[in-house]
């Protein structure tokens, strides 16, 4: 939701070409956006593959092909993304919003992965008081 948000509320008077990449699959959410005019690109999956683990480098000629400046992320697959895409090109700003409140109850494996890519974001955004003191009072801070 917050994603469709942001579409919604963007200023496109401020030269703002919006792009949304979804690394899984499209959703409901998704696909009210379609029909709402906004183009996705939805990453495929290599058949071979149990999961997408080439789903950064598929961003990172995302961002190439179509010039892009920023990426937001909103999960830790994409946060993870998004990190791998700064390093490999040093231009790209990085934005990652943390949505859920269970910080720092989530798996260790899970939390540290955040802390090392949470480092390297141009910018951290809560979307809440409570998760942001949360967020602060952890070792996300640079």
């Amino acid at each position: 939701m917050v994603i469709a948000n942001m579409c919604r509320h963007i200023s496109f008077k401020d030269n703002v070409d919006l792009s949304v990449c979804c690394i899984k699959e499209l959703g409901s959410i998704g696909q009210d956006l379609v029909r709402q005019g906004f183009s996705i690109t939805v990453l495929n999956k290599p058949k071979y593959l149990k999961n997408n683990y080439i789903s950064w480098y598929q961003i990172l000629s995302i961002v190439k092909n179509n010039n892009i400046e920023v990426l937001h992320s909103h999960t830790m697959d994409s946060l993870l993304d998004a990190t791998l895409c700064k390093l490999f090109n040093k231009q790209i700003k990085t934005v990652h919003t943390f949505h859920y409140g269970n910080y720092p109850n989530i798996p260790r494996k899970y939390m540290y992965i955040e802390m090392i890519c949470a480092r390297y974001c141009d910018q951290l955004v809560a979307v809440g008081n409570e998760q942001r003191k949360k967020i602060e009072s952890s070792e996300y801070k640079r």
